[in-house]
């Protein structure tokens, strides 16, 4: 494994174990206005007609965008990326 696969899976593994720890305590200390569940309902004021809507296109952008990105070989951002570190656009 390179450097660079295994910071990268540091990172993601540090965020990753942050949200779950972070999740697990306001559930423990019975904080339940404090959860990722509740912050994100009232970040995208989902009680109201707009905040549902834009909440429902952001999750449908970023999941199609996502299962795409994962599913896909010629991604995009992956042949953009290759080209400006100096490779070729071959993928």
């Amino acid at each position: 494994m390179d450097e660079a696969t295994w910071r990268s899976d540091l990172i993601w593994g540090v965020l990753a174990a942050t949200a779950v720890g972070y999740e697990v305590y306001t559930l423990r200390a019975n904080k339940l206005d404090a959860t990722l569940t509740r912050t994100t309902r009232r970040a995208f004021r989902v009680k109201h007609p707009v905040g549902k809507a834009a909440f429902a296109i952001g999750w449908g952008w970023f999941a199609t965008w996502f299962m795409r990105h994962i599913l896909e070989a010629d991604d995009p951002i992956d042949t953009m990326l290759n080209v400006l570190k100096g490779g070729d656009d071959d993928g």
